[in-house]
């Protein structure tokens, strides 16, 4: 488990950034699988976890909040989330104005 306190997001040694970037290169070599991250946003400036996500270039590869599923809905097929290589599934523990990133209350 990886725990990061963040206070500049966008640093180039963030340890975020380094986790993330990492992240992406294991992303890319598994292309069957869906990767779930559940993260702590303790991240004090506004969109921060999109910003590091983005600096990542990890962003187009998340699942969108707007196919969660809500109210007891089914999610969709691992085929269909493989298919759309939208494989990169990101629970946050507090609420996301940024769609790209979800929280567990979605």
């Amino acid at each position: 488990m990886y725990k990061f306190i963040l206070n500049d997001v966008l640093r180039e040694v963030s340890p975020a950034l380094t986790f993330l970037r990492k992240l992406k290169h294991f992303y890319l070599q598994i292309h069957l699988r869906l990767v779930t991250l559940i993260l702590e946003d303790d991240v004090p400036a506004p969109s921060g976890l999109a910003k590091v996500f983005d600096a990542a270039v990890l962003t187009k590869y998340l699942f969108p909040l707007s196919k969660m599923p809500r109210y007891g809905e089914d999610w969709p097929s691992v085929k269909d989330i493989v298919a759309n290589d939208e494989r990169l599934i990101v629970f946050t523990a507090r609420k996301m104005v940024n769609e790209s990133l979800t929280n567990g209350t979605s």
